[in-house]
C-alpha cells in the first residue's frame, strides 16, 4: 500500500468500493449519460459485474500495459447508462516502447 495517504485512498478503495463509485456514478447520470473508469486489470470481472448490475453498460474497454510484451495492468472502461449490449474491446494501448520512453501512441495522446 502507498505510504502517501491520497494515493492509497485512490489506488485500494480505502473509503468506498467499485460497488460503491459506480452506484454514485449511475444516481448522477442521465440516460445515456458516461463514466469513464481506470481499474486494475486483474479486476475487470468485478468492475464490468458492477457496471451492468447499475445500469451502466460496458461500451469500450482497453487494456494499458507498460509494453507490448507485458500483461495488462490496467483497463479503461466507459459505461453508457442504459446502453445497448454490445461492447467494444480496443487494441491495448503499451505505454512504454523502452525504459523511460513513451510510445508513439502515449506521446500523440499527451500532445508531444
Amino acid at each position: 500500500m502507498n505510504p502517501l495517504r491520497q494515493r492509497a485512498a485512490a489506488r485500494h478503495e480505502l473509503h468506498g468500493t467499485i460497488d460503491d463509485f459506480i452506484g454514485a456514478a449511475a444516481f448522477l447520470l442521465k440516460e445515456k449519460g458516461r463514466v469513464y473508469v481506470i481499474y486494475p486489470a486483474k479486476r475487470s470481472v468485478s468492475l464490468i459485474a458492477s457496471l451492468r448490475q447499475k445500469g451502466l453498460e460496458p461500451k469500450r474497454l482497453r487494456y494499458v500495459q507498460s509494453d507490448a510484451s507485458s500483461p495488462a495492468v490496467f483497463v479503461l472502461a466507459e459505461g453508457i447508462k442504459g446502453g445497448g449490449e454490445q461492447v467494444t474491446v480496443l487494441p491495448p494501448l503499451a505505454l512504454f516502447e523502452a525504459p523511460g520512453v513513451y510510445s508513439e501512441k502515449v506521446r500523440k495522446i499527451m500532445g508531444s
